[in-house]
């Protein structure tokens, strides 16, 4: 590998790295903010308020942003795993356009 392309790769790392810690820590910080406010906030065992409900619900619906994200952050920031999902996309195609236009073969 030459100095250019090991450069390239090096900065490819730190900036897949830096995106996917920036996306893991504000998914969860929802969840966190959820569990210390949790013993403050006063709950009627018969009508749980709005934030047991759903900020709650929310809170755990950001988690899932990180596993959606991580997919797009690899995509955009790492040219080995672009490569890879291209090969596996046509492949895909190829398959589906064979079963689709078998060439008046029956299937």
């Amino acid at each position: 590998i030459d100095q250019r392309n090991s450069r390239s790769l090096r900065w490819q790392g730190i900036i897949t790295v830096v995106l996917t810690a920036t996306v893991y820590t504000l998914s969860y910080l929802p969840i966190t903010v959820y569990f210390i406010a949790k013993p403050f906030v006063k709950k009627d065992p018969f009508l749980p308020g709005p934030f047991f409900l759903k900020y709650n619900r929310l809170a755990s619906s950001f988690m899932n942003i990180n596993i959606l994200a991580n997919f797009f952050i690899y995509s955009l920031t790492v040219t080995g795993f672009r490569s890879f999902l291209k090969t596996k996309f046509r492949q895909i195609a190829s398959f589906i356009s064979n079963i689709v236009f078998c060439r008046g073969q029956t299937i």
